[in-house]
């Protein structure tokens, strides 16, 4: 990685330098830095204020109606005034969407049972860069941008921890 980063720092370095313009920096600073922090706050004031989801947008549709017209992203994006915006934000922010400060304890501990796995899985039998390959993305992309129950599911989270699992028995 730090090969891969030193790349990065020189490339905005010599964009800086021949465009004469800040713009590249400025760009990887506030998409790495200053929007996803922006975003969760943005979860927090909206759902402090306005009805959480409970769920109903995936599986508690069952029980609960959607209190939403359009999907939650779309929503904190028009709260911010941007209403092209699909404003995703990762599992600190959907957890709070749901329930509150519960949600983000729930999410806490379920990603922490997955972590926990994975860690036990590398300590006992399976190379850490077998686990890491497999489940780095995932983790990103849960911390970063998407509800936890969607990289569970659909990234395929559960399918991974359950697959290391049984490869630490092999």
């Amino acid at each position: 990685t730090v090969p891969l980063s030193l790349s990065l720092l020189v490339l905005v370095a010599w964009s800086v330098e021949v465009y004469d313009d800040g713009w590249s920096i400025g760009l990887i600073v506030r998409r790495a830095f200053i929007l996803p922090a922006d975003l969760v706050f943005d979860y927090f004031v909206f759902f402090e204020r306005y009805p959480k989801v409970y769920w109903s947008n995936s599986f508690g549709n069952i029980f609960l109606d959607y209190p939403y017209g359009e999907t939650v992203g779309r929503v904190i994006g028009d709260f911010r005034g941007e209403p092209n915006m699909n404003a995703n934000s990762g599992f600190l922010s959907m957890g709070y969407a749901h329930a509150g400060g519960y949600g983000v304890l729930l999410y806490s501990i379920v990603l922490a049972i997955c972590l926990r796995i994975t860690n036990w899985v590398v300590k006992d039998r399976v190379p850490i860069w077998i686990v890491g390959s497999v489940v780095s993305i995932p983790i990103i992309n849960v911390i970063t941008s998407t509800d936890l129950t969607v990289v569970l599911v659909t990234h395929g989270l559960v399918l991974l921890v359950l697959s290391m699992f049984i490869l630490r028995f092999r």
